[in-house]
C-alpha cells in the first residue's frame, strides 16, 4: 500500500490557508497545519498567538472519544558566518486527552518543552540563529480504548476444583 505523503515544501506552499488538515491515516489520525503567517521570529509570540486555534481543534477532536496528541514545530536555521541553512523540527511526545482535559494547561508544557529543546539546539549546535518559523503541526490521534462487555462464567471443571481446596 503506497502512502501519500506531503513533504514540508509542498505544506507550507499548497495553500493561502493559515490553518488546514491533512490527512494522514483515513479515521484514525489527523494532521493541522498551521502557517506562520505574520511572520513571527519569537516563538513564545507565535504559540501566543495560536494556542487558541490549538484548542479549539483538540476540543472539536475528542468530543466523541478520547486522544493523543503532540506537536511539531517545522523551523529554519541559519549560520551567518558558514552561509549555511537547515531545516529542524522540535517534537513533542503523545499526550493523552478528553473531554475534560485542561487544554491550556496541557499546551503550555508542551509549548515549555519545544522552548527547551531550541535551548538545547543552540548550545549544541553554536552559531546558528533562528531565521523563520515556518509552521506548527498538531497530530491527533483517536485512541479506541478495549471495551469489556461480556461475562464468561467459569468452567464447572475449576469451579469444583476451587470449591474442594477450601
Amino acid at each position: 500500500m503506497k502512502r501519500r505523503t506531503v513533504r514540508k515544501c509542498q505544506r507550507t506552499i499548497s495553500t493561502d490557508k493559515e490553518l488546514f488538515e491533512i490527512e494522514r491515516f483515513k479515521k484514525c489520525s489527523k494532521t493541522f497545519i498551521i502557517r506562520n503567517t505574520l511572520d513571527f521570529i519569537d516563538y513564545t509570540l507565535f504559540f501566543n498567538h495560536i494556542s487558541e486555534k490549538l484548542i479549539l481543534n483538540l476540543k472539536e477532536s475528542c468530543e466523541n472519544t478520547s486522544i493523543k496528541f503532540n506537536l511539531v514545530v517545522d523551523s529554519v536555521y541559519e549560520r551567518i558566518l558558514m552561509q549555511e541553512v537547515q531545516d529542524i523540527a522540535f517534537k513533542t511526545s503523545n499526550v493523552f486527552a478528553c473531554n475534560s482535559s485542561n487544554f491550556k494547561k496541557l499546551l503550555n508544557n508542551m509549548f515549555n518543552k519545544l522552548l527547551r529543546e531550541e535551548a538545547d539546539f543552540k548550545q549544541k549546535g553554536s552559531g546558528w540563529s533562528l531565521k523563520v518559523i515556518e509552521t506548527l503541526q498538531l497530530r491527533i490521534n483517536i485512541v479506541n480504548p478495549l471495551k469489556g462487555g461480556t461475562y464468561i462464567d467459569l468452567p464447572s471443571m475449576l469451579k469444583i476444583k476451587k470449591r474442594l481446596s477450601m
